[in-house]
């Protein structure tokens, strides 16, 4: 009986999990984990959208031509996310320099950072989520021309 036992603890030891680990090959070195694709991405005040304006950076504006004509921050380039052409104009863009996109109210630059420039090889995008409208609430200026309405210039199928 005192046979039995001391060969069941051997065979325990033998067994037990740290034991295997002792008398187990080096585990390979881990993986670094692979970079990250795509931009870096920063969702930024006017107040920062406007520093990274006077660093340099291209400003997207991604509303409707109508929208940019009326009103846009000075400088910006119209690209309309809901253009079927959208894409293929992102791509023309300079992508070795950083951006800044935004839209109205941040909405279609959203959706645009989401499935278009989140994808895209430009070094950082930066999202102005509060859009034109959040733009305007803190005070910075635009280039703006008047709507027909505005200027009174309406055409005469509208009079």
């Amino acid at each position: 009986m005192k046979t039995a036992a001391l060969l069941s603890i051997i065979t325990l030891g033998i067994m037990h999990p740290s034991h295997a680990q002792q008398n187990a090959a080096p585990a390979a070195a881990a993986k670094p984990a692979p970079a990250q694709a795509g931009p870096k991405v920063v969702n930024v005040t006017p107040d920062e959208a406007q520093k990274a304006i006077a660093e340099g950076v291209t400003v997207i504006d991604l509303r409707t031509e109508e929208e940019f004509e009326h009103e846009h921050i000075a400088g910006a380039k119209n690209i309309n996310a809901l253009s079927i052409d959208f894409e293929k104009n992102v791509a023309a863009l300079d992508a070795s320099k950083p951006i800044l996109i935004h839209c109205q109210s941040g909405r279609r630059s959203g959706n645009a950072l989401k499935d278009v420039f989140s994808k895209s090889k430009f070094p950082t995008v930066y999202h102005l989520s509060s859009g034109i409208t959040g733009w305007k609430k803190a005070g910075k200026k635009l280039e703006t021309t008047p709507t027909p309405l505005e200027s009174g210039k309406l055409p005469d199928r509208l009079k």
